[in-house]
């Protein structure tokens, strides 16, 4: 079997952009959780106000994980009858403070098809999964996204690269950002939750 051990690798702010080209994303550094009744020293009550919270989404963006068993993907059964691998190899996050105490977490990943003695130059196809949890282990966002690699003739690899910027997450003093954990694997449902059995 073709593979490597996979390892977490996270990239903040900027590096984003110039790992996988994601863009001009920029990080807010403050965020704002709830509101708060203060008193003014003259007659007058202000109005209810924001309660300002200092936070870091950089250093508080969750971490990458890969579930066990899903960094590599052949869709083949019998280790005799592979024809290609999929393996990831790199990852970035950047997390982007929106108003309304709403955090976007976009996650690039890059990976590679590398062929096996069965296999030949042509287009090949692995579910990634992208998922997003809290610390009660309940799925925010869970999704599997089909990639495509084309290798081409006279070549024995070829490389994907996917950014999803759908994952939402909402933040309170009780949800902070760093108690979210994001999942990236090979597989339908490799590490999430299982699936329900129909009826019938």
């Amino acid at each position: 079997m073709i593979g490597r051990q996979i390892g977490i690798w996270t990239v903040r702010g900027a590096g984003l952009a110039s790992v996988l080209l994601l863009g001009g994303c920029t990080s807010v550094i403050t965020g704002v959780y709830g509101g708060t009744d203060t008193s003014a020293p003259s007659a007058v009550r202000p109005s209810p106000g924001p309660n300002v919270v200092q936070m870091d989404p950089d250093a508080e963006c969750p971490q990458i994980n890969v579930p066990t068993g899903t960094s590599a993907w052949s869709g083949a059964k019998d280790a005799a009858a592979v024809r290609y691998q999929a393996v990831l190899s790199q990852f970035a996050r950047e997390c982007v403070l929106n108003p309304g105490n709403d955090v976007t977490i976009r996650i690039g990943v890059e990976g590679r098809v590398l062929l096996g003695l069965n296999g030949a130059p042509g287009t090949y196809t692995a579910p990634l999964r992208i998922a997003v949890r809290d610390r009660a282990g309940n799925y925010v966002y869970n999704q599997v996204r089909r990639v495509t690699v084309t290798v081409p003739p006279g070549e024995t690899q070829g490389t994907f690269k996917i950014v999803d910027d759908s994952p939402h997450v909402a933040l309170s003093p009780e949800a902070t950002l760093g108690s979210y954990d994001i999942q990236v694997g090979f597989g339908g449902d490799a590490g999430g939750p299982p699936r329900k059995k129909r009826r019938g």
